[in-house]
C-alpha cells in the first residue's frame, strides 16, 4: 500500500469547543493525498467521542494521561507515514486550499524544511476579522523573546510576500520528514522536556542551524483561535514557558551570536526576573526550574552546535527590533 504524502497530526486536550470546525476543514482539503492521526491526552470533555463518531477515517492515539504537547506529537510522527508531516492545533481551521498551497512550494524546493502560511485571529459572533495571528516567527532583540510576526496588527498586505523566516507556528505548520529525521536529538523530534510551550521554535531553530529553510506562505489561510482547546490554562502552564523561553536560547544560540548582544541581554533578564519577582512568582519559578535543567541540556547545546551548519551572523539576522 502506497504510503500518503502528508500526515496530518493533531494533539487533542479536551478540545471539545474547536475540534470538530478544525477536523471539518482538513476534509475539505483540496490536496487529498494524506491520512489524519489524532492523538489525545486523556480528554475528559467527551471531544474524543465526538471525532470517532463523525470522522471514522481518524486514526487515534488514546492517552491515559496528559502527556504534554510535544510528547504527544512526537506520538503522532512516529505513527504517521507521510513524507511530509502536518502537524495543526485543534482551535485552528484551515481554507480548503492550505494544503495544496504549503505543497505547492515544498515539491518545487527540496531545501525547505518547514513551511506555514497566514494565521488570522477567528471569527466570532459572525464577525470576520483581519487580524493577524501569526505570519511566520522571529526573535525580538530588545525582548529577548520569540514572536510571530504580525500579531494583533490588522492585516493590511504588509506580509503578503512569501519569504524565509525565523519559523513556522506549530498551530498549523508542514514539516519535511528528512528534516524532522536530521534534527532530532535522543529519538525526540519536539523536545519533551518542554512539555508545552517553545517547542516549535525549538525545532525551528534546530532546523536552521543545520541548513534547512523555513518558508511563509501567504496565500496559504487559516483561522486560530488561540488557546481554544482544553479552557483555562493550568497554573503550571507559566512554569513551562518561562523555563522553555531560557532553554531555546541555551540549546540554541552560537555562543559568537550571545556574545555581540550580552550587555544588553543581561539587562533584559535582570528587568524581567524582577517583574517575575513582583507580578509572577510562577514564571519565577519557571527560572528556578531552567537552572535545575542546566546540567542535562548544557550537554545537549554542545551536540546541537556541534553540528551546526551556519555560523553566528547567519543567526543573527533573524533578529527584529
Amino acid at each position: 500500500m502506497t504510503a500518503p504524502q502528508i500526515s496530518i497530526v493533531i494533539v487533542n486536550w479536551n478540545g471539545a469547543d474547536c475540534l470538530p470546525a478544525c477536523l471539518e476543514s482538513v476534509r475539505k482539503q483540496t490536496w487529498t493525498d494524506y491520512e489524519s492521526v489524532l492523538i489525545d491526552n486523556a480528554s475528559t470533555d467527551g471531544s474524543l467521542a465526538t471525532a470517532e463518531k463523525n470522522f471514522p477515517d481518524l486514526k487515534i492515539i488514546r492517552n491515559r494521561e496528559n502527556l504534554g504537547f510535544a510528547r504527544a506529537a512526537n506520538q503522532g510522527i512516529e505513527q504517521g507515514r507521510g513524507e511530509f508531516v502536518f502537524l495543526l492545533n485543534p482551535d485552528v481551521v484551515l481554507e480548503p486550499d492550505y494544503l495544496e498551497r504549503l505543497m505547492e512550494r515544498a515539491l518545487k524546493n527540496e531545501t525547505l524544511g518547514a513551511l506555514g502560511g497566514k494565521l488570522l485571529r477567528p471569527i466570532k459572533d459572525g464577525i470576520t476579522t483581519s487580524m493577524i495571528d501569526s505570519a511566520g516567527l522571529t526573535l525580538l532583540a530588545q525582548k529577548r523573546r520569540p514572536w510571530d510576526r504580525g500579531s494583533d496588527q490588522p492585516d493590511a498586505g504588509q506580509y503578503d510576500d512569501a519569504e524565509d523566516v525565523m519559523g513556522i507556528n506549530g498551530a498549523a505548520v508542514l514539516y519535511r520528514r528528512a528534516m524532522l529525521e536530521d534534527v532530532k536529538l535522543d529519538g525526540e523530534y519536539f523536545d519533551v522536556g518542554f512539555f508545552i510551550y517553545f517547542e516549535d521554535v525549538d525545532l525551528a531553530l534546530r532546523a536552521l542551524l543545520r541548513g534547512w529553510k523555513n518558508f511563509y506562505v501567504p496565500r496559504a489561510r487559516a483561522r486560530h483561535a488561540r488557546g481554544g482547546t482544553g479552557g483555562s490554562r493550568p497554573p503550571g502552564v507559566k512554569v513551562h514557558a518561562a523555563k522553555n523561553r531560557y532553554l531555546v536560547y541555551l540549546k540554541n544560540e552560537p555562543f559568537e551570536a550571545f556574545s555581540k548582544n550580552w550587555i544588553r541581554t543581561l539587562g533584559v533578564e535582570l528587568m524581567r526576573l524582577g517583574a517575575y519577582a513582583v507580578r509572577e512568582p510562577l514564571s519565577l519559578l519557571g527560572f528556578l526550574a531552567f537552572l535545575r535543567c542546566l546540567p542535562t541540556y548544557c550537554k545537549k547545546r554542545n551536540r546541537i552546535q556541534e553540528t551546526a551548519n551556519i555560523g553566528a551572523d547567519e543567526y543573527l539576522r533573524w533578529y527584529r527590533d
